[in-house]
């Protein structure tokens, strides 16, 4: 047997073994140099692809630091980073690029948004794990400003500049079966994680570490479906866990979020913008969420879409500004149709309302924190004070749909005048949702508009200063109930709660914590059949004021 058919058959055998036992590979081996200042892209990339082609396994990297752009993850292989080995990104964006074919894969299959450290496309079972870290070296890239962006969330004509291109750390599309267990993330010039269009996707004990620059989310879930987060800590500018689901036929379902840390510039769990498919029977639970600059929690719908079958539970929410943030809106935007079909926007048809239902809301305790608006994003001359409460709001003739809170607890520092509890808050159907582009609420708790089935059952509301708003609430709403809510106001606020057009209600078993004039405040024409029913009144001088316009037959007390 001559050298070439032996080498021939000896390759034959090595591959048999890799596809049968997985390969093992140290990119070492490949010329790999771990001097942190040596570009490795190809080396390690040769690493990735004869691992691949020898039916899979794993790629190691040991202690070192290796430099790299783009390097492409392919079906069958696992990067494991050993403890005190970096990934280290190449500050230069030129170094982060994909091959011809993969370029046209993307651009035919995604609307392109940027490049990646670590990127793959429609492999499956792939992962990445070990103790080593992932650092994208963020500080290096233009980016834009908070206050540049703002304009661009509301979408407001003047705002001419567009983002700076920067990579992801890793970029993910149409894979599936994908495992990230037990790396540190850090540093990302732009989102830490950003999964597209996946299924199967388990990501466990990641530390990830990104807010070196503004609009830098944690992870990123796309329009995949099976998602298992849990057991990580993540700290980012922009939201820590957000869902998006900008791929109409292609929701975010199925997913599990727990006994997660989560800490944010804005949001630490967030549902939307994009919503054309919706986002459907999650579970979100056991998780502590801490220092978010905006709503701790936010759904929002305004691309279209059905949200719904949304658990959210036992989380410990400490210096936030607000809780809970729910809208159902309509910006008018165009959606990607069909999959991944390719992304033209000027030939796409623009997004109907969507629907928000069937989300339960248990098991929160919450601190919320005092705001000095003068120093925020916004730049509004706002008081100090607590501005972001709970506010469900659709918009009129689109209701947000059985919404329950359960358990829950919150404490506001206050701050609210008596010139603020009169405050008319806007509709800003089609403007980006934020809740900040709201205004200052009527109400320091929770503030609902054009929602039916919405019940609070076991809730407090607590202040920790004066506030002269009351604690709920309601406008356009049917079918309410309020079940064992307790509140305090200030002495000199009409009500606990202040009800406009709002009918079919039910309260029971509520009380004031503080001495004030009434529980209940009724408005408006619409109003009515209110039921009251075992109830602490001891604290207030009346259990309810009507409106010039409502009858007291509307009102029964038992």
């Amino acid at each position: 047997m001559n050298l070439k058919v032996k080498l021939t058959f000896f390759l034959f055998l090595l591959f048999q073994l890799g596809a049968r036992a997985g390969i093992n590979i140290n990119i070492r081996q490949f010329g790999a140099v771990n001097d942190g200042t040596t570009l490795n892209t190809k080396k390690i990339q040769s690493a990735i692809d004869s691992c691949y082609h020898m039916g899979g396994g794993t790629v190691n990297f040991p202690k070192g630091i290796y430099l790299i752009g783009t390097i492409v993850l392919k079906t069958n292989v696992t990067i494991h980073l050993e403890a005190d080995a970096v990934l280290l990104g190449s500050p230069n964006l030129s170094d982060y690029t994909l091959s011809d074919s993969f370029k046209a894969e993307k651009n035919r299959y995604v609307n392109p948004k940027g490049q990646a450290l670590i990127y793959a496309f429609g492999s499956k079972n792939i992962a990445i794990t070990g103790q080593g870290t992932i650092d994208g070296q963020g500080q290096f890239f233009e980016a834009m400003s908070r206050q540049e962006s703002i304009p661009v969330f509301r979408g407001e004509a003047v705002a001419k500049k567009v983002y700076p291109p920067r990579p992801r750390l890793i970029e993910m599309i149409g894979c599936n079966n994908i495992n990230i267990k037990n790396v540190e993330v850090k540093n990302s010039p732009s989102w830490g994680v950003h999964l597209i269009g996946c299924e199967s996707v388990f990501i466990d004990q990641l530390r990830l570490d990104s807010h070196v620059r503004p609009n830098n989310d944690g992870i990123d879930i796309e329009s995949c479906k099976t998602v298992f987060i849990s057991n990580s800590s993540i700290y980012s500018d922009d939201d820590a866990i957000c869902f998006k689901s900008s791929i109409e036929g292609l929701p975010v379902e199925n997913v599990v979020v727990t006994n997660c840390i989560l800490r944010s510039n804005c949001a630490a769990i967030k549902f939307g913008t994009p919503s054309a498919a919706g986002f459907q029977n999650i579970s979100v639970s056991n998780c502590t969420i801490y220092d978010c600059a905006q709503d701790a929690i936010k759904f929002m719908a305004v691309d279209g879409g059905i949200v719904e079958d949304i658990n959210i539970s036992n989380i410990t929410m400490h210096n936030v500004e607000g809780p809970i943030f729910m809208r159902l809106g309509n910006m008018g935007r165009k959606v990607q149709l069909n999959g991944f079909e390719a992304y033209h926007q000027t030939a796409l048809p623009l997004s109907p309302v969507g629907i928000m239902r069937n989300i339960r809301i248990s098991g929160i305790t919450a601190t919320m924190k005092t705001v000095d608006i003068q120093d925020s994003m916004l730049r509004v001359a706002w008081d100090k004070m607590a501005v972001l409460g709970i506010l469900i709001t659709g918009i009129p003739g689109h209701y947000i749909e059985d919404v329950t809170f359960n358990d829950i607890q919150l404490i506001y520092p206050g701050g609210g005048s008596k010139e603020h509890a009169l405050n008319k808050v806007p509709e800003n159907e089609d403007m980006y949702p934020e809740q900040h582009f709201f205004g200052i609420l009527p109400s320091y708790g929770a503030y609902v508009r054009h929602a039916k089935g919405i019940v609070f059952n076991n809730v407090r509301f607590k202040l920790a200063g004066q506030d002269f708003r009351p604690a709920i609430v309601t406008e356009d709403v049917e079918n309410l109930e309020l079940v064992n809510v307790s509140a305090e106001v200030d002495k000199e606020t009409e009500a606990i709660v202040r009800m406009v057009n709002t009918k079919n209600v039910l309260i029971s078993n509520c009380r004031s914590l503080s001495k004030t004039t009434a529980f209940l405040k009724l408005e408006g024409k619409k109003s009515g059949d209110v039921f009251m029913l075992s109830n602490d009144f001891r604290n207030v001088n009346k259990p309810y004021v009507l409106d010039k316009n409502i009858s007291s037959n509307e009102i029964k007390i038992q």
